[in-house]
């Protein structure tokens, strides 16, 4: 083998809960398209059709209908899932993470942040510095726009399909789907004692929330379930399992190896799509190092606590407004970008 080889665990497709509507035109002729949410489950491969959309895994969808995951509207809103590890931060790891003329320009953890150097064309120019995180563009209301962003691996469980080999990556940059997605990680672990090869349920569900000075919207988040009818016969198993990994000298350490963690390791082609689906905000392509705009959360401090209060309120208040014609980036005020979502469709 190489020495120093870096391997890379095989992405056998996407599990999408939104996408990017049609294109439109903006007043000076470019085209643009908005983010749009789904209340469902969408699997894709991935390959890119002509219009640059994932092209949808027909027989996995048809899979999961005829194995009876579908609601009586046809569509799929649980998926069975397995993991692959028992660390939290393996199976769905996080960060804060910023996109700015389709590349990705800082990306931290909630301490320090790395931010990279772009010229004047977007490319990265290999130079990084560390800085305080979150910052002010952590809430942001236009221009360059921080966001928290989660990645689950799993394979989906299904006759035919593969569970070992190639994952299925779920992404979003809600806060909402990202604090309850740890939080039922941490219960099942905490029931169980693992996470790793138990039959466990991916499910998005509605909920209705109140943002400050508005009346209560319907928005959709995403956790995992365990499904058992007897705790204790998973809990044997798990335990038989993890006694064979370590009878078998398997090593744990090489799954996190191979990994593409949120920011981390991207390619330009999947940098410039996260940008376009889940940063519509960076309309006018000012560059990581304009002066965010915060609007009415102007002056508000960037605690743990006014950071998830601030994103909440936000994202809440954009998907209500999804019925809303899309912005204009080209337009006098398209910086308000009145009409987007936050990860583009579920929190």
């Amino acid at each position: 083998m190489i020495k120093n080889l870096t391997p890379r665990l095989a992405e056998a497709g996407k599990i999408k809960i939104g996408g990017l509507g049609p294109e439109r035109k903006s007043s000076k002729g470019n085209s643009f398209r908005v983010p749009i949410k789904f209340d469902h489950f969408v699997i894709t491969g991935t390959e890119r059709d002509a219009a640059g959309d994932l092209a949808v895994d027909d027989d996995m969808m048809a899979g999961l209908v005829g194995s009876g995951y579908a609601n009586a509207d046809g569509k799929i809103r649980e998926i069975p899932i397995v993991l692959h590890s028992d660390n939290i931060d393996e199976v769905f790891p996080t960060s804060y993470a910023l996109y700015s003329g389709k590349r990705c320009a800082c990306r931290g953890d909630g301490e320090k942040a790395l931010k990279r150097e772009l010229d004047k064309d977007r490319q990265y120019t290999g130079n990084e510095k560390t800085i305080d995180c979150p910052c002010d563009y952590l809430g942001a209301t236009a221009g360059p726009v921080c966001k928290p962003n989660g990645k689950l691996f799993c394979s989906v469980s299904l006759a035919g399909s593969a569970v070992a080999g190639a994952v299925h990556v779920w992404r979003t940059t809600s806060i909402i789907s990202i604090q309850q997605m740890v939080g039922s990680l941490l219960q099942i672990k905490s029931i169980c004692g693992t996470l790793r090869g138990i039959p466990l349920t991916l499910r998005v569900k509605p909920i209705t929330v109140e943002p400050k000075n508005s009346a209560p919207i319907t928005v959709y988040v995403c956790h995992v379930e365990l499904r058992a009818k007897d705790i204790e016969e998973v809990q044997r198993k798990a335990l038989d399992a993890a006694k064979l990994r370590r009878e078998l000298g398997f090593d744990d350490r090489a799954y996190s190896r191979m990994l593409t963690l949120p920011a981390h390791g991207e390619t330009l082609e999947e940098q410039a799509a996260i940008a376009a689906e889940y940063y519509p905000e960076d309309t006018t392509n000012t560059g990581a190092d304009a002066e965010p705009k915060r609007g009415r959360q102007s002056g508000k401090g960037t605690s743990p606590a006014d950071v998830a209060a601030a994103l909440s309120a936000r994202t809440d208040a954009q998907a209500a407004r999804t019925a809303v014609p899309p912005p204009d980036p080209d337009a006098p005020g398209a910086d308000s970008v009145a009409g987007t979502t936050d990860d583009g469709r579920v929190f």
